[in-house]
């Protein structure tokens, strides 16, 4: 049999919200999430699931509980089946028997006692004669001692921690489990944090877990963390998350920054909410775990080459898990900024004015690839344009995916746009005859032939037909060609009858074209009609040129 305390740590160990999620589709409100109740048939949204307390509850039929309970009625499972769901969503292994179960506990509950007691050991530290420095530091860099308290700043002494803890009635091996002693090749012991600095982690209850170290002096590794253990998983945990105020998530942006001190800062300062990975690139868990709190998070970094690297390694980790009502935004600083910088030399004022204005998701990709490709050559714009597409491909939701490519054939054609004003600032537009007959046959071959657009694709996104209608059907066909390569007409038109769009298209005036062209494109073969597409394409490009 599982203990409470078990049962009460899977609890713990993943958000309701979460669990409900992967079964319901559930809307932000305030502090708690809404949907339409899975228990019985509504139209209005009345059930609420509260992360905070660890329950849902729906005003409509009454059903009240927990995660295990909502995976046995949803799923209709057994209490240990429930149980094993959520040990499987959580990856917290259930235990082989009762007296695992209780010794892992107590092994937890020790390391909590354990780590509780390394960090006031370290915070006296810091107001010692020992830790002189390394409080003349933090102050130094502009932190009040409320701020130090608040975050249970420290100090590590060269020596001392090993021998108050064994006074305490800690064994060595349990140090080097939790991360405080190293045991070197030769058998010898040391403490893990020297003359460092010590930025305490913690988990969402607020309890310290692990350590973060600063060193004070010329060092290898100018910040060191804690080793993964039972309590701290590197790329599951958050600094500064424990300090956040969700009834400030409304009105004050939340970032995501580099290293402790900007959480900290940041978090003096009143100005947003500040979050921060430890030491390794962000995770898709710990990306979750924030649009958990607030669906819109702001990277903020460096607006130099090495902040672009690193935004557009968060933009293709962020796009394939990337959904309807969650944002993502770009806070650029000044080169070789931080925030902490900002907030410590008189740059406040431009500091909330960058965060409050940030650059959208798409903006940043078209930005950074500007950047890589911008040179002026047909070569480089192509580049470019292919990777721009290649990059909104990975968002896996349908309808965002669309969203995001209508945006980038928007960009690409705005590019074209700005280079086709510049020429027709120099020349006296003339009348152009027929125009418009050849965009209706363009149109009508592409409506039939949907390959063709392979071979045309960088010159059908400059055409506009002069009909909204017309210009949505060709960007779903350039759309559907990049992800479905061998396309047919049958495809293409079973597509736009899934979309409602089937029939208007039907009630087009078709006989016009045909006669124009003097053959009918739909009992034609792709090869055959192949050429005059392209001499049809050439024709009316040479006319913009010369408008």
């Amino acid at each position: 049999m599982l203990t409470e305390e078990f049962i009460k740590e899977l609890r713990d160990s993943i958000s309701l919200s979460t669990i409900i999620s992967k079964k319901v589709q559930l809307v932000k409100k305030g502090k708690n999430f809404l949907g339409l109740c899975p228990f019985h048939n509504e139209k209005t949204p009345s059930f609420n699931v509260n992360d905070d307390e660890g329950y849902y509850h729906c005003f409509g039929c009454g059903a009240h509980g927990d995660s295990i309970s909502f995976i046995r009625n949803y799923e209709n499972k057994s209490f240990m089946e429930a149980v094993e769901t959520i040990s499987y969503i959580s990856g917290i292994k259930l235990p082989d028997s009762n007296s695992d179960n209780i010794e892992l506990l107590n092994e937890k509950k020790n390391l909590l006692k354990l780590i509780k007691l390394a960090t006031h050991f370290y915070s006296r530290s810091l107001f010692s004669l020992n830790g002189k420095d390394a409080l003349h530091y933090v102050k130094s860099r502009g932190l009040q001692d409320e701020t130090i308290k608040k975050f249970i700043l420290g100090y590590a002494p060269q020596t001392g921690l090993k021998a108050y803890l064994n006074s305490e009635g800690f064994r060595d091996d349990i140090l080097i489990k939790a991360g405080l002693l190293r045991e070197n090749n030769d058998g010898s012991i040391n403490e893990v944090f020297r003359n460092r600095l010590i930025f305490p982690i913690f988990d969402r209850k607020s309890n310290p877990i692990a350590f973060g170290g600063r060193a004070m002096f010329n060092s290898k590794a100018k910040y060191l963390n804690s080793p993964n253990s039972i309590l701290f998983q590197k790329s599951e945990c958050l600094y500064g998350l424990s300090h956040l105020i969700r009834g400030d998530f409304k009105t004050k942006p939340l970032l995501l920054v580099e290293g402790y001190m900007d959480v900290i800062s940041i978090n003096q300062s009143k100005t947003a909410q500040g979050l921060a990975p430890l030491g390794t690139a962000i995770s898709e868990n710990q990306i979750e775990t924030i649009w958990k709190l607030n669906n819109k998070l702001v990277l903020c970094l460096d607006g130099d080459k090495e902040g672009e690297t690193a935004a557009w390694r968060f933009i293709n980790k962020v796009l394939p898990i990337l959904n309807i009502g969650k944002e993502i935004s770009f806070a650029w600083l000044p080169e070789n900024y931080d925030p902490d910088d900002m907030l410590r030399n008189s740059h406040k004022e431009h500091f909330e004015s960058i965060i409050n204005n940030p650059s959208s998701l798409i903006e940043t990709i078209w930005k950074i690839l500007t950047n890589k490709y911008h040179d002026s050559n047909p070569d480089s714009k192509a580049q470019l344009r292919v990777e721009a597409k290649k990059t909104v491909n990975l968002i896996k939701n349908n309808d965002l995916r669309q969203s995001y490519m209508d945006e980038v054939y928007k960009k690409i054609k705005d590019s074209r746009t700005y280079n086709q004003n510049y020429l027709s600032s120099n020349f006296i537009k003339r009348p152009s005859v027929g125009r418009q007959a050849i965009l209706d046959s363009i149109f009508l071959i592409l409506v039939y032939h949907p390959q063709l657009v392979l071979d045309f694709s960088e010159k059908i996104v400059k055409l506009d037909f002069k009909n909204n209608f017309k210009n949505k059907i060709v960007l779903i066909l350039l759309d559907m060609v990049i992800k479905n390569p061998a396309i047919d007409r049958n495809q293409f038109s079973n597509h736009l009858m899934n979309l409602n769009m089937a029939n208007a298209l039907n009630k087009l005036d078709t006989k016009f074209v045909v006669k124009r062209l003097g053959y009918d494109p739909e009992k034609m073969d792709t090869k055959n009609v192949s050429n005059n597409f392209s001499e049809l394409l050439e024709r009316i490009l040479n006319e913009n040129k010369r408008i």
